[in-house]
Parts: C-alpha cells; structure tokens; sequence
C-alpha cells in the first residue's frame, strides 16, 4: 500500500498521522508529570500546553512527508499538504483570539 504513488493515500495517512502524533504527545507529558520532571497543568497554562500539544500533532506529518519524498512520491506528497493544510487552518481558527488578540 505505501509503494503506490497517489494523492488518495496521501490524504488518508495525512489525517491518520497528526491523530497517533498527539496520542503520542499526551501520553509523553502525562509520564512527564507523573514521574515529576514537569508541573502538572495548572487552569493558566492548560490552554496554553493544549495549543503546542496540538502544534506537534500537526508537526509530526513532517516524518511521513520526508518518508514519501525519499521514495520520491510525488503524488502522495501532493496528499498529505491537503489534510496538513486543514489542520493548520482549524488550529488557527480555534486559538485565534490567543493568537491574535481579542477583539
């Protein structure tokens, strides 16, 4: 499945992809507290780490794109800035007021 150059599989791992990464971000924070090396999330900073937790999740379609771009697929590149688009805009839509100032 991941040989065949196409912009449908681009798509699917472009939306699957950012979902696993912030699992995998949360479940390192959540070992992060509970082995005391950082402060629990307190009601001030909570939006704060929700938001970059979100940022990496975004982030970690970097690995599959580099993937694909070694295996020089085009096409399938072409997928994945689809849904990594998506995401960046609903990112910046949901924390625009923290990111722009409220009006």
């Amino acid at each position: 499945m991941l040989k065949k150059d196409s912009i449908l599989i681009g798509i699917i791992i472009g939306l699957a992809v950012p979902f696993v990464g912030y699992a995998i971000v949360m479940i390192i924070f959540e070992q992060l507290v509970a082995a005391g090396l950082m402060d629990p999330a307190s009601s001030s900073i909570s939006s704060r780490r929700m938001r970059t937790i979100g940022l990496i999740a975004i982030c970690t379609i970097i690995i599959p794109i580099q993937f694909f771009k070694n295996k020089r697929c085009d096409k399938t590149i072409r997928g994945l800035s689809f849904p990594f688009l998506f995401y960046v805009c609903l990112w910046i839509y949901i924390y625009k007021d923290t990111l722009f100032g409220q009006a």
